[in-house]
């Protein structure tokens, strides 16, 4: 089989599918055949008639890959397999999935595994848990993690008892700058002390945690008021408005590319929100603002959504969506790409790969 590259997660929205996506890009760029494979799938989309994983084939064409749905992703995780898995008549799955990974890697320099949610319990109940998997693809085991002091130590030691050989080592991503230089004096020489090499530590970046505009509308069920053409737009933070004027206003500058979250009948609050840097206006309560503060948006082209819930359930949205992010921004792959290439060990990582 060809060689094979697992990136699995200790928890869930680590960063895995915008990794993969960076790492595939580099190799592609050095002249390298890839393959794309996910085992499992937990949103399954329809194709021709095929049943197979939506984020899965936003993977495959973004790479350019051709790669058959059925084979791409041979075990999706829909509400039938469910039902299977609890009445005990799923047989062994581990055979389906070896023979589609077969077929995709064929005349692959390297083929990248997708993993699901959290290595450590996604996949037990298919019995196609991360070692498990790991094992039948006969794959090297890359862990990407936040960093968390008191559990992201213990979360890597337990991977590398669980994993063993097939663990090639660790990225720490999205770290914030408080614990760099923690990481680099303490953390990662006690880690590689006992087998498990750190690649890099990529920084908490705006852009990568960015949600677009468009997507806030969907998410959302938003109605777009004025700036449907600036829908492409990334959001990098948020604000919400629920203070006086001039103390809204201070607050605002200093929040730069950001969405302000307001009742509908706060005009002050929407005012200033547009005399500073705001990407999106999100006006709760289904309340409609007046025509100058429409005015004032379509002249300082700042697209206004307007939404039928509070603010509060408004703000639980958001928060639901930015952890359930997609990666569909060209510019968020681009600039997971320059981040690789500035803070990872490549080379190293590639030749514990294989590669």
């Amino acid at each position: 089989m060809a060689k094979a590259l697992y990136l699995v997660s200790p928890r869930s929205y680590s960063g895995k599918s915008m990794l993969t996506l960076a790492l595939a890009k580099d190799l592609q760029s050095r002249g390298k055949a890839i393959r794309y494979f996910k085992p499992m799938g937990p949103y399954p989309a329809r194709v021709d008639g095929v049943v197979t994983d939506q984020d899965a084939l936003f993977v495959a064409e973004t790479l350019g890959l051709t790669t058959p749905p059925e084979q791409l992703c041979p075990v999706p995780l829909t509400e039938d397999l469910h039902r299977k898995v609890l009445a005990g008549t799923v047989g062994d799955l581990l055979p389906q999935v070896q023979a589609a990974y077969a077929q995709v890697s064929a005349g692959a320099d390297l083929v990248l595994v997708g993993g699901i949610g959290a290595m450590f319990t996604a996949g037990t109940a298919l019995g196609l848990a991360a070692w498990q998997l790991a094992g039948a693809l006969e794959a090297g085991t890359l862990v990407i993690t936040g960093y968390e002091p008191e559990r992201s130590v213990d979360e890597l030691l337990a991977a590398k008892h669980l994993l063993g050989d097939r663990l090639l080592g660790a990225v720490f991503n999205a770290v914030r700058p408080v614990y760099r230089q923690q990481l680099e004096s303490d953390v990662i020489p006690f880690l590689t002390a006992r087998g498990v090499p750190v690649f890099g530590i990529l920084p908490d970046d705006p852009v990568i945690h960015s949600i677009s505009i468009a997507e806030l509308v969907d998410g959302l069920n938003a109605r777009v008021l004025v700036g449907e053409a600036y829908q492409d737009e990334l959001v990098e933070r948020f604000a919400v408005g629920a203070m006086q004027e001039e103390a809204a206003l201070s607050h605002f500058r200093r929040i730069v590319n950001k969405g302000v979250v307001t009742g509908g009948d706060r005009s002050d609050l929407q005012r200033a929100a547009l005399e500073t840097s705001t990407k999106v206006l999100i006006l709760t309560g289904g309340i409609y603002p007046t025509n100058i503060l429409l005015s004032l948006a379509a002249e300082k082209k700042v697209p206004v959504l307007l939404v039928q819930d509070d603010t509060l359930t408004t703000i639980e949205r958001i928060e639901v969506m930015l952890g359930h992010l997609r990666v569909r921004q060209p510019r968020k792959i681009e600039r997971a790409l320059e981040l690789i290439r500035q803070h990872l060990d490549l080379d190293k990582l590639w030749s514990a790969a294989g590669v």
